[in-house]
Order: structure tokens, then sequence, then C-alpha cells
């Protein structure tokens, strides 16, 4: 038995696919436990953030029960560490350039990422998304942007031989399962996440510019 690791971009579906995984291999779901600069680290036991991914590492070393979301980000400094890790390999890229830059824009906004069924959410309406933050999502230096979503892009997956699957926003959990396992016949389950924006052309005023300024980079 080995630990999954599942390499996902803000924005892309990680969340959603991570419960899937869960699922299929009865594993515990591991969220965001390399992501220092957004969740932080226990600075009394550890002199960096480097120091607690290395103790992670370690741990799932020992411990191979787990699925792993993590970003290439997340992964840069501990790049040769976590190669070494016997674990089974996912990455998943999210379809829909115009989909993924503007979930960003409003979660940006909203500072909510999930909405589950225990939780109340006043979700935002007509907005505009700037096209500086078009333009910068695009960039190769925005690490959680476009250009880290495509595992071409991604310099630890160049030595994996791992599983490629795909999101957008009309995807569910069985759409997510088709793409790792054939056997899925029954997949009835259904996890507690509920997409905030399933429908973004209507809650973003701008869609149609951004369509046009994404062609123009892409």
């Amino acid at each position: 038995m080995s630990n999954v690791i599942l390499i996902a971009q803000p924005r892309s579906g990680g969340t959603l696919a991570m419960k899937v995984l869960a699922k299929l291999f009865n594993k515990t779901p591991q969220y965001e436990c390399f992501n220092t600069h957004g969740y932080g680290f226990d600075e009394t036991k550890f002199a960096t953030a480097t120091d607690y991914k290395l103790d992670r590492i370690n741990f799932f070393k020992q411990d191979t029960n787990n699925v792993i979301k993590a970003s290439w980000f997340d992964l840069k400094d501990v790049v040769d560490e976590i190669d070494d890790l016997d674990a089974e390999w996912f990455h998943l890229q999210r379809e829909n350039p115009v989909e993924m830059v503007c979930s960003s824009y409003l979660s940006y906004l909203s500072g909510v990422f999930h909405e589950t069924n225990d939780e109340d959410f006043n979700p935002l309406n007509d907005v505009n998304v700037p096209m500086e933050f078009v333009d910068d999502f695009f960039s190769d230096y925005n690490y959680g942007g476009w250009y880290y979503n495509l595992s071409k892009n991604i310099e630890l997956l160049n030595s994996k031989n791992f599983t490629q699957l795909y999101y957008d926003d009309s995807m569910s959990e069985s759409d997510i399962a088709m793409q790792i396992t054939s056997e899925i016949n029954n997949f009835n389950y259904k996890t507690d996440i509920i997409k905030l924006y399933p429908n973004k052309h209507k809650v973003i005023k701008n869609y149609a510019d951004i369509e046009t300024r994404i062609r123009g980079i892409l």
C-alpha cells in the first residue's frame, strides 16, 4: 500500500477530486498539509516552512493511508524529498480557463472557497473581474494561476507515471470517478460540497470580455 498524491492548483476542483479519491482508495484525505504560505505552521516546533514540510514527508513515509493534496508551489522547495515518497500520483487539470480565473477572483473577493450543507453563504453578484487580474493569472510567474494548472509545466511530474484527471464546473463526483477506475457503475457517493458559482457567466458581468482577453493570451 502507498499514499496517493494529487497535484492540483487552487480553484481547479481539487477538493472535490480529493474526496472522490479518498472514497475510492479508502484513505484519509490530507488537505493543504504542505500549504504553509496559506495556513502557516507551528513555529515553536519548526524553524522554517521547509523543515515542517520535511517532517510531513517523513510522517507519510511511515503512514501510507493518505490522500495528499498539494500544488506545485507547495512542493517546490522539497521536490527531491517528495520525489522519493512511495505514492500513486494524480494530476488534476481544470479545462476551462475562463471558469478558473473567475473562480479565483470570486474566492479572492469573498474569502470563501467552498460551501458545505451546514454553512450559510451570501453569493456575490454583478462582479467585474479586472483585466490586470486576468493578465496576472495567466503569467508564468503566478504560482497559483493557469500556467501551473498544466502538467507540462510542473517539473516534478516529468519523472512520474501519473494519472491525468480533468475538471470543469459541469462535472460531478461520478465524472471524476470515471476517470480513475472503470468499476464505477454503482458509484453513488455524493460529497457535502456545494458549488458556489456553477454558472459564472451569470455572475461575472464582463465574462465575454474575459473570454476575448484569454483567447489573446493563450
